[in-house]
């Protein structure tokens, strides 16, 4: 398996926690992969536009680099990469979404010796200074869970190497920022615990704006409120950037696990 499909996904605010160097394998054996719920908050249901359109994307004005609510028979045909490995799947799924009627079901099994994967991916090919991925999220309790689910994630290409921000589901989640250079060596940066909750079963709307300029920048809110707002350990570019969602990567032994995403938005300049 390549070491780009084996780094995947995340967002979360903390302490720094310092910086360890270490190969691909030993940053494997440490950090791991990782029902409609009740009603939504009020504010979390899109309006319908003034042309009378509905759901998420329908009644945008603008859509971004990808708009997907997963409702307008599309497929994944907005993400270039699509992978599902080991047990992984991924499913446009109708039995719970934030923007009727469906939303994407992201699944991996127990595992006790393969990396379940399942995500999506759209990776650009220029480079841009700024990112913003936002999603609404539902998943499992991960209260009392001792291994570490990376889902959502924005990447910067780099001429060095890989920079990557991802939601890891861990008790509690957080946000990991990783630094993969050319020869596949693994930098830790900051580790940053979500200020603002994930309840589980509920749906709960994120968004995270990445600076990819000087030390690089960034700002997380969970349900509209600020739960990381820092700087980051440098090299981001300007560089390529990246969006993924899904589960990137589970460390055997690891327990199932299950989330569904809705309403995602990739931005970029």
């Amino acid at each position: 398996m390549s070491a780009r499909m084996r780094w995947g996904a995340a967002l979360a605010l903390v302490t720094l926690v310092g910086v360890a160097s270490c190969s691909l394998e030993e940053l494997s054996r440490e950090y791991g992969v990782t029902d409609a719920g009740p009603s939504p908050p009020p504010g979390l249901l899109a309006d319908a536009g003034a042309d009378g359109a509905t759901g998420f994307c329908a009644s945008r004005a603008s859509r971004g680099l990808v708009c997907d609510d997963f409702d307008e028979g599309l497929g994944f045909s907005q993400w270039p990469e699509v992978v599902q490995v080991n047990g992984g799947t991924l499913a446009i799924d109708r039995e719970g979404a934030l923007s009727s009627p469906a939303s994407l079901l992201v699944t991996v099994p127990d595992a006790t010796k393969d990396s379940p994967i399942a995500y999506l991916e759209r990776r650009l090919s220029t480079d841009t200074s700024a990112a913003t991925l936002s999603f609404a999220i539902q998943t499992d309790d991960v209260t009392g869970r001792t291994e570490r689910a990376p889902s959502c994630a924005v990447r910067a290409y780099t001429t060095k190497g890989m920079r990557e921000l991802r939601l890891t589901l861990a008790a509690p989640p957080r946000l990991d920022e990783i630094h993969l250079d050319a020869t596949n060596q693994v930098t830790l940066g900051k580790q940053l615990v979500l200020a603002e909750p994930l309840r589980p079963g509920v749906w709960t709307r994120m968004e995270m704006r990445v600076s990819f300029v000087g030390a690089g920048h960034v700002t997380v809110t969970v349900g509209g409120k600020t739960a990381v707002d820092q700087d980051l350990s440098g090299g981001w570019g300007p560089a390529p950037a990246s969006a993924l969602v899904g589960i990137a990567y589970a460390v055997p032994p690891t327990k199932a696990f299950r989330l569904r995403l809705d309403d995602v938005l990739f931005e970029a300049r």
